[in-house]
């Protein structure tokens, strides 16, 4: 399983829809559009072991059945390492601003010091931005 990695959650978003986008998924959601997905697919009615329902209105066709799990699973895992890579980015964000003592003085130019980066790495990455938010965040209310 090929797992990709992302530096933004707008990128791992944008490949998970390009993603499921460009799977053979079929969706009825009433008796005339299954036979319509049923026709594109080859299949007559008759046929209806030959798909699996996901739920919702949503199908494949059974030969495609190992693909989604494999699709389902890999995109679990990306989400799973771009969270690990969050939380590492987070954890460093909040200990620089202890280090730092950014709450008492709101000096950012000390923490990014640390950090080793500028305002502008902060601000190009949303996934930046978002950790010194988030971390900013808790630090606030663990000293309350």
């Amino acid at each position: 399983m090929n797992i990709r990695e992302f530096d933004t959650i707008e990128a791992l978003k944008a490949a998970h829809r390009e993603d499921n986008d460009n799977f053979p998924f079929g969706y009825a959601f009433c008796k005339t559009q299954y036979k319509q997905m049923m026709e594109k697919w080859g299949f007559t009615e008759e046929d209806e072991d030959k798909v699996y329902t996901c739920g919702d209105g949503l199908y494949i066709r059974k030969t495609d059945l190992e693909a989604y799990h494999e699709l389902k699973m890999r995109h679990q895992a990306e989400w799973d390492k771009f969270k690990e890579k969050f939380s590492e980015l987070l954890k460093s964000f909040k200990k620089a601003m202890v280090k730092a003592k950014y709450l008492q003085n709101r000096d950012t130019s000390a923490v990014l010091k640390i950090l080793k980066m500028s305002a502008k790495d902060i601000n190009r990455k949303s996934t930046y931005s978002r950790a010194w938010f988030k971390a900013e965040q808790e630090l606030s209310q663990e000293n309350r």
